[in-house]
C-alpha cells in the first residue's frame, strides 16, 4: 500500500512517501525502516527500490525528501533559501529528520535507518542524539559520504568548477522548466537512452528529472552540495566507536563521491564496523 503527502518539518514543506502504512496510521509490528535520501533527494528516484524492498523485509518503509527539493502544493509556503540558508544545510536537513522521528515514530518502535550518500552522513548525525540513537536498531549507510567530500573526484570538480557557475546553472534549470512538458519529456528520453547509469523506471526517471530541473530544486541541491563541501570533513570517530555494532557501510567500486580510499580509511580507523564493497 503506497501513499504520499506533505508535512512541515523545521519550517520547510517536506514530501513523504510510505509503503506498508501512512505516517499517521497505527504502525503494524514493532519495527519501521526510515530511508534518508542522497542529494538530490527527489523521492521518485527511489520508488522502484523501496517498493521492491518493503515486501521483502515485511515492515513499513518511509522516506522523506530533503526540504526544498520538491515543489509542494501551492498552499504551502517554502522559505526563501537566500534569507534562510540554515534551513537547507546539512544541519538543517538533519533537524528535519530528527523532528520527523520525534513526531511520527512512536518510542515503542525499533528504527532501521538506511541512508544513501549524504543521507549516510545525516544518519550518523542522528546517532549523535542519544534519545534517537537508543531507538535505532541498525543504520545501513549505502555509498555513504562520511568524510572530506571536497577531496573526492566529484568534490574537486564541484569546488573547482561547479560552485563558480551556480547562478548560470539555476538559470538553465529555470529555462528548462519553461519548456512544454512534452518537449521536456522528449529531451529527457534522449538523455536516458544515452546515459546508462540511470536504472530506475523510465517514467520515474523522467518525472524525477523534471522535478529537479526547476530553479528552486536546483538552487537547493547546489546549496546543500556546497555546505557538504564545507562541513563534511573528518570522520565522526566518537559515533563509530560508540555505535559500531549498529553501523553497516556499503561502498561501490567506482563511486566518485565516496571513493574506495575512504572505505580503506574507515577500515583502518574503525575495523569493528561492518563494511561491504560492491564487486561490480
Amino acid at each position: 500500500m503506497f501513499r504520499d503527502g506533505w508535512i512541515i518539518l523545521n519550517k520547510v514543506p517536506v514530501h513523504v512517501s510510505t509503503w506498508g502504512c501512512w505516517i499517521e496510521d497505527s504502525i503494524p509490528g514493532d519495527s519501521i525502516l526510515l530511508f534518508i535520501t542522497g542529494n538530490p533527494g527527489i523521492l521518485v528516484f527511489y520508488n522502484q527500490f523501496l517498493s521492491s524492498l518493503q515486501p521483502m523485509i515485511d515492515m513499513p518503509v518511509w522516506v522523506l525528501s530533503h526540504g526544498g527539493f520538491e515543489s509542494p502544493p501551492y498552499e504551502l509556503e517554502v522559505p526563501n533559501i537566500k534569507n534562510n540558508p540554515e534551513l537547507y544545510s546539512v544541519a538543517g536537513q538533519t533537524k528535519q529528520k530528527s523532528e520527523f522521528i520525534e513526531k511520527y515514530i512512536p518510542e515503542s518502535k525499533k528504527i532501521y535507518i538506511v541512508g544513501h550518500s549524504v543521507g549516510g552522513k545525516i544518519s550518523v548525525e542522528l546517532l549523535k542524539d542519544e534519545n534517537i540513537a537508543k531507538r535505532i536498531e541498525q543504520a545501513h549507510l549505502i555509498f555513504p559520504v562520511l568524510e572530506h567530500i571536497s577531496e573526492s573526484p566529484n568534490g574537486k570538480l564541484y569546488t573547482s568548477v561547479v560552485q563558480h557557475i551556480v547562478p548560470f546553472l539555476v538559470f538553465l534549470s529555470w529555462m528548462f522548466s519553461m519548456l512544454p512538458k512534452t518537449f521536456q519529456s522528449y529531451l529527457i528520453g534522449l538523455f536516458l537512452r544515452w546515459n546508462k547509469h540511470f536504472t530506475c523506471i523510465k517514467e520515474d526517471c523522467s518525472e524525477g528529472i523534471m522535478n529537479l530541473f526547476t530553479s528552486q530544486s536546483t538552487s537547493t541541491a547546489l546549496h546543500l552540495a556546497l555546505d557538504e563541501m564545507a562541513t563534511i570533513k573528518d570522520l565522526d570517530n566518537e559515533v563509530y566507536e560508540k555505535y559500531h555494532s549498529k553501523i553497516y557501510c556499503y561502498y561501490a567500486q567506482n563511486d566518485r563521491w565516496a571513493p574506495l580510499d575512504q572505505y580503506h580509511h574507515l577500515m583502518k580507523e574503525h575495523p569493528k564496523e561492518r563494511k561491504i564493497v560492491d564487486s561490480n
